[in-house]
């Protein structure tokens, strides 16, 4: 027994082989969903748990930035007024190379503020 993954976009096409169980028990449960909003319901949950298990699969450079790089990216782009292009947000490899290059300045004006405050409170 075999799922069919299809993004009709690129007309990609991928057999993902797996046993009968879960496609029989996949229709019993469909048949079992009254209406067309516990369906709907029901199909969003599954998109949201195959998404999140396809984006498991993927190389590492590919697979979405994680949320702590996000939160130092978008601090970087506030304190220093870079731009960061969408594709920074999409992928881990693009927000690598922009934390390389924006991070160390970043750091530096973070500890020149610092070492600032610790000079204005010690001579207070």
């Amino acid at each position: 027994m075999a799922w069919l993954l299809i993004d009709t976009e690129s007309d990609l096409l991928v057999e993902i082989p797996g046993s009968a169980l879960v496609p029989e028990t996949v229709r019993v449960q469909w048949g079992r969903l009254a209406d067309d909003q516990t369906k709907d319901a029901f199909a969003q949950k599954l998109g949201a748990l195959l998404e999140s298990s396809l984006i498991d699969c993927l190389d590492n450079d590919l697979k979405p930035p994680t949320a702590a790089q996000t939160a130092y990216a978008i601090a970087i782009t506030k304190r220093l007024g870079v731009p960061a292009s969408a594709e920074v947000f999409r992928f881990r490899c693009v927000m690598t190379d922009f934390l390389k290059e924006h991070a160390p300045v970043f750091k530096a004006l973070a500890t020149g503020a610092s070492k600032s405050r610790a000079r204005k409170s010690g001579a207070g």
